[in-house]
């Protein structure tokens, strides 16, 4: 087993504010921070996938 590199660290959040005067792209999508240049990403609901 392969041991975990000490410099990397994991975590999760439920919300992420980016403060950029930059758009950013999402999943494809461009958001624009607006003239507060922010932009919040927040968690939605948990999803379940059914495969056949």
């Amino acid at each position: 087993m392969a041991k975990a590199d000490p410099s990397y660290v994991s975590g999760s959040v439920q919300c992420l504010v980016l403060n950029t005067e930059q758009s950013f792209v999402l999943d494809g999508e461009v958001l624009e921070t607006g003239p507060a240049h922010s932009l919040e990403i927040s968690a939605g609901p948990i999803l379940s996938f059914l495969q056949a």
